[in-house]
């Protein structure tokens, strides 16, 4: 009997301790640009541990992503904003195109899953939000970025 409410008691508190760190994590999260992250996924083959065969029993699949963020999130016309890209399963050395606001596209370099692009708003383009596009081979993501006054 003492066992059990000892376990009891040991239970509640983990369960308690678990509840305070997430709340106390989420009262340190940035909440002021909040935004989802778009990502997009796709299946991609590679090679399994041998990696000269090419029977299907030695692949692996793994599953490649790319996402996309701006910095700052709101700008105005004639500032810079930063694109970064984020991807899993996509090889070094690969192509990323970035799509300006006005449709102006850049090519930058992933190196170890990541890319950066500076970009400019045009100092003619009406006040809004945007999209700013990222394709990486067949895989694109979106991002926001709003042009104030």
């Amino acid at each position: 009997m003492r066992f059990s409410k000892s376990l009891a008691a040991a239970g509640i508190l983990s369960i308690g301790l678990l509840t305070a760190t997430a709340l106390a994590g989420a009262a340190y999260a940035d909440t002021t640009h909040a935004e989802p992250r778009p990502t997009a996924t796709a299946p991609v083959h590679s090679l399994g541990n041998k990696g000269t065969s090419s029977t299907h029993d030695n692949h692996q699949h793994t599953t490649a992503t790319v996402s996309a963020t701006v910095t700052p999130g709101y700008v105005r016309r004639g500032q810079s904003y930063t694109v970064n890209i984020a991807t899993t399963g996509i090889s070094d050395a690969t192509t990323a195109t970035v799509a300006n606001i006005d449709g102006t596209t850049y090519t930058v370099t992933v190196d170890n899953g990541t890319a950066t692009k500076t970009l400019y708003v045009p100092s003619n383009i009406k006040y809004g939000s945007y999209q700013v596009t990222v394709t990486v081979g067949s895989l694109s993501a979106t991002a926001n970025v709003t042009v104030r006054r």
